[in-house]
């Protein structure tokens, strides 16, 4: 509640000074966090209240994501609740830094597709957390779907639902094409020029 209160107090003076719906307040809870003065379930937790009351959000953080979903499933394991939902609109939009938020999405796909606990929920997960990353991303969300697709873990059962996604979204699925791990990066960037 301290955290709360503290994070409260911090707003007040933010808005005498005339700053509305800053975004320093995301350093203070990861410094927070990073001095032990908040674990990372509450992180997760109080994050996802911010972005929930309106508050702008810059960071994304794919283990703030699985930590959110953690929590969430403790209530209910079969959906994502109310604190990945408010988290997970952090990805994408009109303004979203996508090489970032890519990067994210890859390493929370990476995360509850191989830890068990999440297997009742990974799917609806993936397919938010899809939404979200192409949310307002008319021009561009093709690319964004083939380099998911590129860049995607090996996991079983990952690919396949991201296809099953696609086609149920009316989206062309991207084909993958898969560099040998010694392949220069020149050979991949020529390699997908050719595509």
């Amino acid at each position: 509640m301290r955290s709360v209160r503290t994070v409260d107090s911090a707003r007040r003076v933010a808005e005498g000074l005339g700053v509305q719906r800053s975004t320093w307040l995301q350093a203070l809870l990861l410094s927070g966090m990073q001095h032990n003065q908040i674990d990372r379930d509450r992180y997760a937790e109080l994050t996802a209240n911010l972005i929930g009351g309106g508050q702008s959000y810059l960071g994304a953080n794919s283990i703030a994501l699985a930590d959110a979903l953690a929590l969430d499933i403790k209530t209910d394991p079969t959906k994502p609740g109310p604190l990945f939902r408010a988290l997970v609109t952090i990805l994408g939009g009109k303004i979203g830094e996508m090489r970032s938020h890519i990067g994210v999405a890859l390493q929370f796909l990476d995360i509850i597709w191989k830890d068990e606990r999440y297997r009742d929920v990974r799917k609806p997960a993936t397919g938010l957390m899809l939404e979200s990353l192409l949310r307002e991303r008319t021009s561009d969300y093709r690319n964004i779907m083939t380099t998911i697709v590129r860049l995607c873990p090996d996991i079983d059962g990952l690919l396949e639902y991201i296809k099953d996604w696609a086609i149920g979204h009316f989206m062309a699925y991207p084909k993958r094409v898969v560099m040998p791990p010694s392949a220069t990066r020149q050979q991949r960037r020529k390699s997908r020029r050719r595509r």
